[in-house]
């Protein structure tokens, strides 16, 4: 599970005591990696897209979207953005992902 994986479904969760699949909390994980500051240093509306995407997707198809989450940790939101609109995600779920791929565009143009 990567970094951005863990601190979007404890973000999104909005509570410490989101647990991963073994039951171990993501906050004490995301403690011990130092990953949440490199979360909480994204942009806000990346962090929540993000979590919109974990939550839709789950955890474990999140982190199927390697592309995109190697985009976002290098911050490239057009890249990110092109990789979410190339995914069987974005057919399956037009509207939302339409929604989400607007937003990292506007990202993108900042």
């Amino acid at each position: 599970m990567s970094e951005i994986q863990y601190i979007s479904l404890y973000d999104y969760l909005g509570r410490s005591t989101a647990k991963n699949k073994d039951g171990v909390e993501v906050a004490k994980i995301a403690d011990e990696k130092g990953i949440k500051p490199k979360y909480q240093m994204l942009p806000e509306e990346v962090q929540l897209i993000c979590a919109n995407m974990c939550f839709n997707l789950g955890i474990n198809r999140f982190g199927r979207f390697e592309k995109f989450l190697a985009a976002v940790e290098n911050r490239n939101w057009s890249t990110a953005a092109y990789e979410m609109e190339d995914s069987k995600w974005h057919k399956q779920v037009p509207k939302r992902s339409n929604r989400l791929i607007i937003r990292m565009q506007k990202e993108a143009e900042k």
